[in-house]
């Protein structure tokens, strides 16, 4: 395998698999952390949040921790969470929200704030 191609899967693999695994869980009908719905509720939008400030962090590191890519990171997670919706309309027992997107963008952004205040390299 040659040295361009090793690197470009070493750098956008991660981040592909990872949508691969937000794909997966989201595909699965009345995915529910505990039958307690505040429980449930918070846990779901507590998964979002990481989710996506995974992904963010994912991509920022695809793009060379380029500062001038975090728009353009920012930009395919939340592109990923509108496209994860629409894939949930499709799903039984799942709706896509537009709120859930909102949580994911706000995900991203601690994703920002992680790899801006504390310098996060992986």
């Amino acid at each position: 395998m040659n040295k361009k191609l090793k690197n470009f899967l070493f750098l956008w693999l991660p981040p592909i698999l990872f949508m691969g695994l937000i794909f997966y869980l989201s595909g699965i009908p009345k995915l529910e952390a505990t039958s307690e719905p505040t429980g449930n509720l918070i846990s779901r939008k507590l998964a979002h949040l990481t989710e996506y400030a995974i992904l963010f962090i994912l991509f920022f590191r695809a793009f060379g921790y380029q500062k001038s890519k975090l728009p353009l990171a920012f930009s395919l997670c939340v592109l990923y969470a509108i496209s994860d919706e629409i894939h949930q309309l499709f799903v039984p027992l799942r709706e896509g929200k537009a709120t859930d997107v909102v949580v994911d963008s706000i995900g991203s952004v601690l994703g920002i704030f992680f790899v801006r205040v504390f310098k996060i390299k992986f």
